[in-house]
């Protein structure tokens, strides 16, 4: 595909008026009007696109095909698109306002969701990370919106087990966290080369697929699993990762990258990384890329981070929290397990987090999924 195509789009696109109400900042900071989407799972096993609003504090769901991971929004459109959990095979497009399924993607023959994708801001193409079962090697995938999602191109991962995605600032180079971690569908979420899993943070041409720049840990470090990414204005990533050693093993889960230099790793203080659980659910960088919010769910903790000198700001307890979205400049929405939602917002002058609880209403009693969208 050709690269003035991705990053131009067609002009349809941008003649079609947007219909997403615009967010709404109150006089004291914290947002008054925001509206999120999330996968979700009820009691009695049932699958959930959540949508939910934190003016009326009402959800609404529509059932799923199946389990689902991430929750795309589109730039410009009222439209979502709901990607399947690993190894997913659906790929649901709705209209958010409607909840009317506008199209239904099944992964091709020999491919898998691994549940993360990204659009264009353009809102023209979707980018979606898959598995190839056949080789069990990552590759990432394209398609167009205005031709029904077809798909227009198609690349390796240059790893195993590619997670979440993004786009640098200019489009023309997708970020890629390789998890490293060979699954295959017919053996479940079973992890199959432990001793030999080898994650990379990759950055690769959009319009080539040409690797541009590849970065791993060091060997005895080869068992943290690179998981989540999110990049700021400046096109600072964070990367957040899930350790697949032993449980008694202490190690960094936070990290931070520049193109052009090597990852450097964070610690938390002690006692707040132990509390993490080896274990890192998602990242998010606020709406000024000031800061970073980082979950882990096992640990029921959610740490802050400053940007500008990756310093570890402060830690809240929330229990199974995992999902965050960015609500503002220095706030953050938290959603977890428990069917909650959570507000934070920094306080200047004490450097650290404080927490609201936004009570939602419902008519299911629901399970919120590892990650929360702006929509």
């Amino acid at each position: 595909m050709n690269r003035r195509t991705f990053t131009k789009g067609l002009l349809a696109f941008y003649a079609v008026p947007s219909v997403v109400p615009p967010i709404a900042f109150g006089g004291n900071g914290y947002s008054q009007a925001i509206c999120l989407a999330s996968a979700s799972t009820d009691r009695s096993g049932k699958h959930y696109l959540s949508l939910l609003n934190t003016a009326n504090k009402k959800v609404h769901s529509v059932q799923l095909p199946g389990r689902a991971h991430h929750v795309i929004s589109h730039p410009k459109l009222a439209v979502v698109a709901v990607v399947s959990r690993r190894p997913g095979y659906f790929l649901t497009i709705f209209n958010r306002h409607t909840a009317e399924v506008t199209h239904t993607i099944n992964a091709e023959n020999d491919y898998h969701f691994f549940g993360h994708g990204v659009y264009s801001s353009d809102g023209r193409y979707l980018i979606t990370a898959e598995n190839r079962i056949s080789t069990g090697l990552g590759v990432i995938v394209i398609r167009d919106a205005l031709t029904d999602y077809r798909v227009v191109s198609r690349f390796p991962s240059n790893g195993i087990g590619p997670h979440q995605i993004k786009l640098n600032l200019n489009e023309d180079v997708i970020i890629v966290a390789n998890g490293g971690i060979l699954t295959h569908p017919d053996r479940g979420r079973e992890k199959l080369n432990l001793d030999t899993m080898s994650p990379s943070l990759d950055y690769i041409d959009v319009s080539s697929g040409k690797v541009l720049e590849s970065h791993k840990l060091s060997a005895d470090l080869h068992q943290i699993s690179i998981r989540h990414i999110d990049v700021n204005q400046q096109e600072k990533v964070v990367l957040v990762m899930q350790y697949q050693g032993d449980k008694y093993d202490d190690v960094p889960l936070v990290g931070v990258h520049r193109r052009g230099e090597s990852i450097k790793l964070l610690r938390a203080p002690n006692d707040i990384n132990l509390k993490m659980k080896q274990y890192c659910g998602s990242v998010c960088f606020d709406a000024g890329g000031e800061y970073f919010a980082v979950s882990s769910p096992k640990g029921d903790l959610i740490t802050f981070w400053r940007a500008e000198d990756n310093k570890f700001v402060s830690a809240s307890r929330c229990r199974d929290a995992c999902g965050i979205a960015s609500s503002g400049v220095a706030e953050f929405i938290v959603s977890n397990g428990l069917g909650e939602l959570y507000r934070y917002a920094i306080s200047r002058k004490l450097h650290v987090f404080e927490k609201q609880k936004i009570v939602l209403e419902s008519d299911h009693q629901l399970a919120f999924d590892n990650h929360l969208s702006l929509v």
